[in-house]
């Protein structure tokens, strides 16, 4: 036996390497510059949703009955900034913690993939926001969170925490992007700009899930029962991020506190969240980590 293969055996991450040298190929293939790639125009009319109605966090609860359609359209327009605006708070936190792992050690055999993730994750952060201040005037304020692991949790654990919380927003967000891009009442540019990120991040959630994988097989069974405690603690936190009171109220809704917890409760929004993390919940069955009916082990 070489040592090559017993380093295979031994290091889950070792055979990662190409895969990670295939996706990097296509990557760099594909690079653009997202700069010059969108046509902005001056302004979007607001006339039109900007966000699926269907997709609106109020959509099927009492309180979109209540609302006129002048006020549904500013509602999806808002809640299509707020997507953006999470977008780029979510992925900021999350490229610095890759970008503080990229040349260790444990790593070195996926740190050309890591290197081309945080360069397309800087070219999403920058269209999200680039829509925003254009058509918004700035990002809308968002309930940043960082996940900080419980002291005394094991280096291999931190990494494990990492990069499902990574492969968590890439699936969550990624459904979204799928249905914006393919919904033709939307501005042309809301459905560029949600092809263009659902384009790369389809080659992030294959590795991710190939790297999470790995990272989970290292670990030992209560370690990964710990993470996913903690995954499914993050999954909420990233649903609840999309029920913005500031949303509710800039649309000229009242009482947006009691409207967040009202719509949240409703049977068409607790059907979607579900559909939102239906996917990732079943992959992370099916590796260990949480029991077969997506709950926490």
């Amino acid at each position: 036996m070489t040592n090559t293969t017993t380093r295979a055996e031994s290091d889950p991450l070792s055979r990662l390497g190409p895969l990670a040298a295939r996706l990097s190929k296509t990557s760099r293939e594909d690079r653009y510059d997202v700069h010059e790639i969108f046509d902005w125009p001056g302004a979007l009319p607001e006339d039109r949703h900007w966000f699926s109605p269907e997709l609106s966090t109020c959509y099927g609860s009492e309180i979109w009955e209540t609302l006129d359609s002048a006020i549904q359209r500013k509602l999806t327009r808002l809640e299509l900034i707020n997507f953006f605006s999470e977008s780029v708070d979510l992925e900021r936190e999350l490229v610095a913690e890759v970008a503080a792992r990229i040349y260790k050690a444990r790593f070195a055999n996926v740190s050309d993939f890591l290197r081309d993730f945080i360069a397309e994750e800087n070219d999403h952060m920058w269209m999200f926001a680039e829509f925003c201040m254009r058509y918004n005037g700035g990002l809308l304020e968002t309930a940043l969170h960082t996940a900080v692991p419980p002291d005394r949790t094991p280096p291999n654990v931190v990494d494990l925490l990492l990069f499902g919380r990574v492969l968590v927003v890439e699936e969550v967000f990624e459904w979204y992007n799928r249905r914006l891009a393919a919904d033709d009442r939307l501005p042309e540019i809301v459905r560029a700009i949600n092809r263009v990120h659902h384009k790369d991040e389809s080659r992030h959630i294959a590795f991710s899930r190939n790297l999470f994988a790995a990272l989970a097989e290292e670990a030992g069974e209560e370690e990964r029962q710990q993470a996913g405690r903690h995954l499914l603690r993050y999954m909420d936190f990233c649903i609840g991020t999309l029920y913005n009171p500031l949303v509710y109220r800039d649309a000229g809704i009242a009482h947006p506190a009691k409207v967040r917890q009202s719509v949240k409760n409703s049977s068409t929004r607790i059907q979607i969240d579900q559909q939102l993390t239906t996917r990732t919940r079943k992959f992370f069955a099916s590796i260990g980590l949480i029991g077969g009916q997506g709950t926490a082990t």
